[in-house]
């Protein structure tokens, strides 16, 4: 189930229409200054990747990739991603839990969502900007509030390196 999630997560917004120009700027602080808000709440973890941390991974990437042709993909997949925050608070109260998600959605209401999909009980919403002229997929929220948890990438994502990769499994 995690790993079609994981490629919903990156296809689908390959097939979303673009998304107005004011909505990366506003995303990038917004999702920014929410979880620096958030990471506070006891039992909740948070993982920044700035653009120092994320360069250093992919020459790190690019070192191990030498004789990995899975690794190499990876590689291009991710050139273009500048940096990457990921939001836990699965082990926080149910109040917190609640909170959080409704800022969230308070935060994201006007935001162009590319994927909404559920299974059972969970629920992925993605949010995001495809760029059909450049063949990118920028900026991109995933939420998966049964989870708890909240991923966002900042930068962009080649649409074939994408396709190739969902095609490739």
């Amino acid at each position: 189930m995690k790993k079609l999630i994981l490629i919903l997560g990156i296809v689908v917004p390959v097939l979303a229409s673009a998304a107005t120009p004011g909505y990366r700027a506003n995303k990038n602080r917004r999702i920014g200054s929410f979880i620096a808000d958030c990471r506070h709440y006891e039992g909740a973890e948070t993982v920044h990747l700035g653009t120092f941390a994320t360069k250093i991974g992919k020459g790190i990437l690019q070192i191990a990739s030498i004789d990995d042709p899975e690794a190499q993909e990876l590689l291009k997949l991710i050139k273009d991603v500048k940096s990457l925050y990921v939001f836990n608070y699965e082990d926080c109260t149910r109040n917190v839990k609640d909170k959080v998600n409704s800022r969230l959605e308070k935060m994201l209401e006007g935001s162009e969502m590319l994927l909404e999909a559920k299974d059972g009980e969970e629920k992925i919403m993605i949010y995001g900007v495809a760029d059909e002229a450049e063949g990118k997929v920028k900026d991109f929220i995933l939420h998966t509030p049964s989870e708890c948890a909240v991923i966002c990438i900042l930068g962009s994502i080649s649409t074939e390196a994408l396709a190739k990769l969902a095609f490739d499994d």
